[in-house]
């Protein structure tokens, strides 16, 4: 007996829509903003996350059904707190509505963010993976209305609670 195996582009081509989501790293591992070799450098032309929030949404960006991309940061102090860190916050400021419009509304919602949260830790993923995991499951789907999610995280590589991500 044969049984096709469709292509993911087949998928797409058929009416699958795709929500892309953006988690960007915050955590003072990825140096100092006014330092020339952090990740995070002030200067946006070498600007190391900038570049990489760049490179691969204006790939995915083109997949993105609605345009609306949910933007989260983790791993800083978010005002008013200043010694506590945030493991999932919005960009945008509205953690109940994270989205910003396409790729141009990620990269101006990542530099604002630099400019307002201070680099902490540690490096968590799990509550930025829950809350995509809420969202995708909080959709309306079918086999007619189908949703891919893709979570991009920027990060330097460091995981803290590698089991809570895991699970």
């Amino acid at each position: 007996m044969f049984h096709k195996r469709h292509t993911f582009l087949e998928y797409i081509f058929g009416g699958c829509e795709i929500q892309l989501s953006v988690a960007i790293d915050f955590t003072l591992s990825n140096g100092h903003a006014s330092d020339r070799d952090s990740l995070h450098y002030l200067d946006m032309n070498k600007n190391e996350y900038l570049h990489a929030i760049r490179s691969v949404g204006n790939i995915l960006q083109y997949y993105d059904s609605d345009k609306q991309i949910p933007t989260l940061g983790f791993g800083a102090t978010v005002p008013p707190s200043t010694n506590r860190a945030s493991h999932c916050f919005a960009l945008n400021g509205t953690i109940f509505d994270p989205e910003v419009d396409g790729l141009e509304g990620v990269m101006e919602a990542y530099k604002n963010a630099l400019k307002n949260v201070n680099l902490y830790g540690p490096t968590n993923f799990a509550p930025i993976i829950e809350l995509i995991n809420d969202m995708a499951e909080a959709e309306k789907v079918s086999q007619t209305h189908q949703k891919y999610n893709i979570l991009l995280i920027i990060t330097d590589g460091i995981i803290n609670d590698m089991q809570k991500t895991i699970d």
